[in-house]
């Protein structure tokens, strides 16, 4: 029997970002902490001896140097595209303050509600957000309908559009889902269906590198 593909959506590993609270689309664009880097490391060794047909990952610093350490495991091409860039957050940028968080906040909750209108203040909607990764994942399938391949991006993005793109097992929508870094998301697809393998797998990480708030992973 022919395997069924799998496309891993990885989340980057940690930077100053994430430490300082720091809403970062494009603003911002930090590097790997020495903890990332570590993570990193460790996501790399999880990947050796697996095949992929390409790295997909987003332009941000954080997210290819973490790719480029999953290609170099895996001697799969790296090819940067933007539509794995974080969630868009328009005039929130680069802040970190409470109001900001509560704007964001309102808008994710809202998206988690069906408003799928709602928009960050001169940054994007759902069907935006929806839209990019969705179009990127379609176009992936196409390209390798019989390989596995790789996605590295954010977890703001990740955790908004792939529970639409196919329903997370056990998990109610309207709730919050998190992903730690260089948490593995594994979604099978054959042909147009897809079907969750891992949702926020962080067992290639030591317990002090695993970042909290990782849900734990449903299998199927």
């Amino acid at each position: 029997m022919t395997p069924v593909p799998l496309i891993y959506f990885i989340r980057h590993g940690q930077n100053q970002a994430n430490v300082d609270r720091v809403l970062a689309y494009k603003a911002v664009d930090h590097p790997l902490t020495d903890r990332g880097a570590k993570q990193a490391a460790a996501l790399g060794r999880w990947f050796l001896g697996r095949q992929l047909a390409c790295v997909y990952t987003s332009p941000l610093v954080r997210a290819r140097q973490t790719a480029q350490v999953v290609a170099e495991a895996t001697g799969a091409p790296l090819v940067v595209r933007d539509e794995l860039r974080e969630l868009n957050v328009g005039e929130l940028d680069g802040r970190g303050d409470k109001e900001s968080w509560a704007l964001h906040d309102e808008v994710v909750a809202r998206w988690r509600q069906g408003d799928a209108d709602a928009r960050f203040p001169g940054g994007e909607d759902y069907h935006q957000a929806y839209a990019r990764l969705a179009g990127l994942v379609e176009e992936v399938v196409a390209l390798h309908p019989d390989a596995d391949a790789a996605l590295v991006g954010h977890g703001g993005l990740f955790t908004s559009v792939l529970p639409r793109l196919c329903p997370v097992p056990d998990y109610d929508w309207t709730e919050q889902l998190k992903l730690g870094n260089t948490a593995v998301t594994v979604l099978r697809h054959d042909g147009g269906s897809f079907a969750w393998e891992l949702w926020g797998g962080l067992d290639h990480l030591p317990v002090e590198l695993q970042s909290g708030g990782a849900a734990s992973p449903p299998r199927t």
